[in-house]
């Protein structure tokens, strides 16, 4: 059976060619987000209790093509949420869609918890500053255009204080992390700055303020992770800070795959979700110590994929087993979060996918880091793992749970 008509049936669609038309009914519009829901998770949820075999993993892409599609539909139905929840390709355009609720809604929270195989710590160019006080999203949207940004984004959108990233434990980080970091506008506009955001001059960028007395290479140790999280040191004679750099605002960031240690760190406060779902799989990128593959993934620059029907689908069952253990730890973080008295005023969700077509022509992405086949499994997930922590935090039609 190949994967649209199992996905057709999973629809339960005639044929294959109401299939093809579960888009006609204005895709743009709330309402048909509304009334196609049910019929979707409806489809994840059968998908799910199937084997992960090879027709199996094609339907899920399929699946997250239509619900790519029905990106703008959602952000219509996040507009009218008390919480809203977003969604995008990458993630800096998932923070986007988030940011321009926010300065529609004059939002703020003191807490980003930002979930994620990546710090994403890139730096800005300076003219967001203004963007965001004009709370202008088309000039922040003309500004923010790199998968590192999301998080310098949030914070000056947000003016969070503290940044609580959950790290997947197999990851590249080596132990917990807690420091503080500046996130400012040198005034001397030559400057350089760590530029993984694609800024390299007057930026708005992350700099370590090592108020106890230790250089971040030292609060690390890890030389692949100083080099990923972009973060410069405060250099010799720039202090106090405020006599060097322009909008300056302490940030601590507090890092690790401790979820009780990180839901202390929240309290009980307001927080903003950045949630990427690389943080469940990744096809890592060869080379490149800072993205290691998931564990138990199966790819060809992983851990290979079988030719043998049989052991393919036994390797497609344990990457599956290994998926499920990782989301089971971030429904036991967001347990934790509200056990502390924490309070989500608003959510993005990112799928870090390569979808090099789709309906939605704002939604196509390069990134090749999710693998595709388990994004729209690992999505209906968190959002479940979500609802369930936070039952007001989830619109209808998101909400809508999977049959017993």
């Amino acid at each position: 059976m190949n994967a649209s008509l199992l996905l057709a049936l999973l629809f339960a669609l005639p044929d294959l060619a109401a299939w093809e038309r579960v888009l006609d009914p204005a895709p743009e519009e709330a309402d048909a987000v509304v009334a196609w829901w049910p019929r979707i998770t409806q489809a994840a949820c059968a998908l799910a209790r199937r084997p992960a075999d090879d027709a199996t993993r094609e339907a899920w892409i399929a699946l997250h093509r239509v619900e790519t599609s029905l990106y703008p539909a959602l952000d219509r139905v996040a507009a009218a949420a008390d919480v809203p929840l977003f969604f995008d390709t990458d993630h800096h355009r998932a923070a986007l869609r988030w940011a321009a609720d926010a300065l529609r809604r004059g939002a703020s929270a003191p807490v980003l918890v930002h979930v994620d195989s990546h710090p994403d710590l890139g730096e800005l160019p300076a003219a967001a500053v203004d963007a965001a006080r004009r709370r202008d999203p088309a000039g922040l949207a003309a500004l923010v255009r790199n998968v590192n940004q999301p998080v310098a984004l949030s914070v000056l959108v947000s003016g969070a204080e503290q940044v609580v990233w959950y790290k997947p434990a197999w990851a590249v980080l080596a132990g917990e992390l807690d420091v503080t970091l500046v996130l400012a506008r040198p005034r001397d506009r030559s400057r350089p700055v760590a530029s993984t955001g694609g800024c390299a001059r007057d930026c708005l960028a992350f700099f370590h303020e090592p108020a106890d007395g230790r250089r971040l290479r030292d609060a690390l140790g890890d030389p692949a992770l100083r080099a990923e999280l972009g973060a410069l040191e405060l250099r010799p004679g720039e202090r106090p800070v405020d006599a060097h750099f322009e909008d300056a605002r302490r940030v601590r960031l507090t890092a690790g795959a401790d979820p009780r240690r990180l839901a202390r760190a929240v309290g009980a406060r307001p927080f903003v979700l950045s949630l990427d779902l690389d943080a469940f799989a990744t096809n890592g990128v060869p080379g490149s110590p800072g993205d290691p593959c998931s564990p138990g993934r199966v790819a060809p620059q992983c851990d290979g994929v079988p030719r043998d029907p049989a052991l393919r689908l036994a390797a497609y069952a344990a990457e599956r087993r290994a998926i499920d253990a990782r989301l089971s730890a971030f429904a036991e973080l967001l347990g934790a979060l509200r056990e502390a008295g924490a309070r989500p005023v608003g959510a993005f969700v990112a799928a870090s996918a390569f979808l090099p077509r789709s309906a939605c022509a704002d939604c196509r992405s390069g990134l090749d880091f999710t693998p595709v086949e388990w994004v729209a499994f690992v999505r209906h997930r968190a959002v479940a793992a979500w609802a369930a922590a936070f039952p007001d935090a989830v619109a209808s039609p998101l909400a809508t749970p999977c049959p017993p």
